[in-house]
């Protein structure tokens, strides 16, 4: 423990003592004037500056990114795709049917 005059704690807090004079006139800031002038103690500097931190954030386990991904469907895949894929495409008449045949060419490796 360390008592601090308002220059050290501004210091300590990193921020100016035009910013902290007027946090400690408030309250906000724990302190307490010993003949006339101001003195903090470093703990409590601590103390109040971990009670002004954030929640801690709760992982999400669904990033946003992907909290909504459209399911796949037959119909939402692009005919070209489906062929590739061997999947089933839709008719002028909208009925499924398998394609038939669909093949993927592969390139042969390059050999040295």
């Amino acid at each position: 423990m360390k008592i601090l005059t308002v220059a050290q704690a501004a210091e300590f807090l990193q921020i100016s003592g035009d910013v902290l004079y007027p946090m400690i006139a408030r309250g906000d800031i724990p302190a307490a004037k010993v003949r006339g002038q101001w003195r903090l103690i470093d703990d409590d500097l601590v103390e109040w500056l971990r009670s002004k931190y954030s929640a801690p954030a709760v992982p999400n386990p669904c990033p946003p990114h992907f909290a909504y991904e459209r399911p796949q469907t037959e119909s939402s895949i692009r005919p070209e795709y489906a062929r590739l894929l061997g999947l089933g495409t839709k008719s002028k008449r909208g009925v499924l049917s398998k394609t038939q045949g669909a093949k993927l060419k592969v390139a042969p490796a390059d050999e040295k």
